[in-house]
């Protein structure tokens, strides 16, 4: 069993009040009052708003690189992220101020829609032969394809 006597909380103080290290045994001394324990020196505030710069800097960081790789590994989720839009606009040509015509997407059909004022009329459905990465070629061919010969 332990001596209690040489424990750091049941010591004596010396004759200048202060436990001595003699005393202690092989523990070291216990300061007598909390005064005498080095404080850590006193930061300036501008050192602890910038740590919390670029702690928040780095989080930021760190969890756009995760939803980035989240989203090219898993398609589904980068879907969901996205909104999951099925309806999507492909191209547009203005015509004139009142007058345009789009390639619309849902899925994987596409329409030629054209809109002049407050009307929309669907001019096509496209195919994937039709859909060229050309948009004025795609038009020439629907309008072609419109004309009689």
């Amino acid at each position: 069993m332990p001596d209690a006597h040489n424990h750091p909380a049941f010591v004596t103080p010396n004759a200048t009040g202060v436990a001595s290290p003699a005393s202690l045994g092989e523990h070291q001394a216990a300061p007598a009052w909390p005064s005498e324990v080095a404080a850590a020196p006193e930061l300036p505030f501008a050192t602890y708003l910038f740590q919390f710069f670029l702690v928040s800097v780095a989080l930021l960081l760190m969890g756009y690189w995760a939803l980035k790789v989240l989203k090219a590994r898993i398609p589904a989720l980068g879907q969901a992220l996205a909104g999951a839009k099925t309806l999507r606009l492909v191209d547009r040509l203005v015509l004139d101020p009142q007058r345009s015509v789009f390639v619309v997407a849902a899925g994987k059909r596409h329409w030629l829609l054209a809109a002049s004022g407050d009307h929309v009329t669907t001019v096509a459905e496209l195919h994937e032969a039709d859909l060229a990465p050309d948009f004025a070629r795609t038009l020439e061919k629907e309008h072609a394809r419109d004309e009689p010969s």
